[in-house]
């Protein structure tokens, strides 16, 4: 595989593992519809107020409702995955004055505002510590957003985050390791990763937990702990997870089967032997009657009752080898 096409694979994967799209369609409106956002609800700003104290809880409010909207955009922290309504409150948290929202929002082009990601990469810098900030800075970093692609300092701002305990930045760093090209492969630290992430509740990490207890990577294979997380996942509404469980479904109805078709197949050819060896027992009987009268009366009805004993003893010798 050339260089392009593992570039190209790569951005799948973690576009994939993001579960971003474009916009969605509405599920609720979040208050009395004013500004129309990106087609996907209609939503109200919260108003400005000039009091520095409620600005600052106003400020952390937005920042709360970022990470709702990442929960369920997501499925992170057991939440189900309801993209629309992830979008919905990012946008409304952009709007109420989140700079992770804005940035993201800059990302994607939602909210009605144009793509820049230079400009977005500029706000997540200056937003700082923030471990949504750090988690997103990392993707930009590996995949180029904005700056230039440095897979080394993408790993250091995940793993900047993954100490916050943020699952989806963990989740991030066990792939790296399941990559084997930054770092080298070690399907056994990608295990314990994705566990840790999937046990914060993070949909894909669970998902991709059970494939890898389900296969036997980085773990003893058990697939009933797999199907323990394939369950879970699909219960976020995991489509993947939803997929693979179909898959496994239909792999044993048919196993049962076949199973069931070669039992038959075996009980029918049990009882044909049965029936030959009966049929066997009971012309050997008949062929030694036929001699014992042919013993008791003249020459010439013996002669007859041997004929017909010689043919039965044909019959009695074929019946013999079909059993055979």
């Amino acid at each position: 595989m050339d260089g392009d096409n593992i570039r190209q694979d790569r951005r799948k994967y973690v576009d994939e593992s993001m579960e971003f799209g474009t916009s969605y369609e509405p599920e609720v409106a979040i208050r009395k519809p004013k500004l129309k956002v990106n087609g996907a609800k209609e939503i109200v700003p919260t108003r400005v107020t000039s009091n520095p104290v409620l600005q600052t809880m106003m400020y952390q409010q937005s920042e709360n409702q970022f990470q709702e909207g990442w929960d369920y955009l997501l499925g992170d922290h057991h939440n189900v995955i309801r993209k629309a309504l992830g979008q919905s409150l990012i946008v409304k948290a952009m709007y109420d004055g989140s700079v992770v929202a804005k940035a993201y929002c800059l990302f994607r082009g939602w909210g009605d505002i144009e793509k820049n990601h230079e400009e977005a990469y500029d706000l997540l810098i200056k937003k700082g510590n923030n471990s949504n900030a750090l988690a997103l800075q990392a993707y930009f970093r590996r995949n180029g957003y904005g700056c230039d692609p440095d897979p080394i300092d993408a790993i250091r701002l995940f793993s900047s985050a993954a100490e916050t305990r943020h699952s989806w930045a963990i989740a991030m760093l066990a792939f790296f390791y399941q990559e084997d090209e930054v770092i080298p492969k070690d399907d056994k630290r990608a295990f314990r990763l994705y566990r840790k992430s999937a046990n914060l509740g993070y949909t894909r990490a669970k998902h991709n937990l059970a494939e890898m207890y389900w296969e036997g990577r980085g773990v003893l294979e058990n697939r009933e702990e797999a199907m323990r997380w394939f369950r879970e996942a699909s219960h976020q509404e995991y489509d993947r997870s939803k997929l693979k469980l179909k898959e496994i479904e239909e792999e044993e109805r048919l196993r049962i089967e076949n199973e069931l078709k070669l039992k038959q197949q075996q009980q029918k050819k049990s009882r044909g032997r049965k029936a030959t060896k009966l049929g066997l027992s009971s012309l050997r009987s008949i062929s030694r009657g036929g001699v014992e009268v042919a013993a008791g009366v003249g020459v010439g009805a013996a002669a007859g009752v041997t004929a017909a004993a010689e043919i039965m003893a044909k019959m009695v010798n074929s019946l013999w080898r079909a059993a055979i």
